[in-house]
């Protein structure tokens, strides 16, 4: 991957949801990562603060 042109349309992930528990209180089943491929030097940005956490190389 050499561009973010890949996120032009579409700009929200979510993760699969996991199982819900089977009563008792009891926690269900983890949902699987969402793994997203960038290309080298993107900075990630925190999206309630806008400050960058980190820089890729």
């Amino acid at each position: 991957m050499n561009t973010l042109l890949d996120f032009r349309y579409k700009k929200i992930f979510k993760a699969e949801n996991g199982q819900n528990g089977s009563g008792n209180n009891c926690y269900g089943k983890k949902g699987e990562d969402l793994y997203i491929s960038v290309p080298q030097g993107t900075l990630i940005k925190d999206s309630q603060t806008r400050k960058c956490t980190c820089r890729l190389i």
